[in-house]
C-alpha cells in the first residue's frame, strides 16, 4: 500500500456507500502469522471484505439476489472495456489451463449462459438505450465518485477494479467497486494525466493504457 496514512481507500469505500453504492468493508489490521510457534509480524495491512454471495446478501433486498456477479480483469490490450472485441472474454477463471477471462464469472458458475453480459455489451455498442441494460441512477452515483476520487485505475481509465451484477428480477447491471488503492491523489506507477487526476474532467474521453 503507497497510502502511508492507511486511510484514503477506506474513506473512498464510505464515500460509495453513503451516495448507495454497494462497496465493501475495509479496514487497517495488524498483519501477523504464526510459524512454527513463532509470531512473524508483517505490520499493518488492509483487510479487504470479499465482494460474493454473502456481500450481495448483505446489502441486496430476495428479489434481487442469485443473479450473475462478474468480476472485471485486465489485459494489455482490452480490459474491461464493455466494447464488441471483449466478447470473447466471458468465462469462468481456471488456474490449471491457465485461463483468466477478462469478465470471470463468480456466481450461477454451473447454470449461467453468460447471456446478461454479452446482452450488455452488445446493446451497450449497437444501441443508444443504457437505460435497458444498465442501472441508471446507481451508474451516475459510481461514475461521481470515481471521478472525485481521482482514481486512475478503473472502469474510465483502466478498464479494470470493478465487479458487474446483473439483479435477478430486473437483470439490469450495477457496478462494485474495488482496489481503490490509487485514490486522492496516490498514483505511483500510472497517473495518465501527469497531475493525479485533479483536471480530468469526467466528460474526457481515453481509450486505453498507451
Amino acid at each position: 500500500v503507497k497510502d502511508e496514512t492507511y486511510s484514503r481507500e477506506y474513506w473512498v469505500y464510505d464515500m460509495f456507500r453513503s451516495f448507495g453504492v454497494l462497496a465493501p468493508n475495509i479496514t487497517p489490521v495488524n498483519f501477523k502469522i504464526n510459524y512454527s510457534g513463532q509470531l512473524e509480524n508483517f505490520g499493518v495491512v488492509y483487510a479487504l471484505e470479499t465482494v460474493d454471495d454473502l456481500f450481495l446478501e448483505k446489502r441486496l433486498s430476495t428479489k434481487h439476489l442469485e443473479g450473475d456477479l462478474y468480476k472485471v480483469g485486465w489485459d494489455h490490450q482490452y480490459g474491461g472495456n464493455l466494447t464488441l472485441d471483449t466478447l470473447d472474454r466471458i468465462g469462468i477463471e481456471d488456474e490449471n489451463i491457465p485461463y483468466f477471462p477478462v469478465y470471470d464469472l463468480k456466481t450461477n458458475k454451473k447454470t449461467s449462459d453468460h447471456s446478461h453480459m454479452r446482452n450488455l455489451i452488445l446493446k451497450l455498442n449497437n444501441e443508444n438505450r443504457p437505460g435497458d441494460v444498465v442501472h441508471l441512477d446507481y451508474y451516475i452515483a459510481f461514475e461521481a465518485v470515481s471521478f472525485l476520487s481521482g482514481n486512475p485505475d478503473d472502469l474510465r481509465n483502466h478498464f479494470n477494479n470493478y465487479y458487474i451484477y446483473f439483479l435477478k428480477d430486473s437483470g439490469l447491471a450495477i457496478f462494485i467497486p474495488y482496489d481503490y488503492d490509487r485514490t486522492m491523489g496516490i498514483n505511483w506507477d500510472w497517473n495518465p494525466t501527469g497531475n493525479a487526476m485533479t483536471s480530468y474532467s469526467p466528460y474526457t474521453k481515453r481509450t486505453t493504457m498507451g
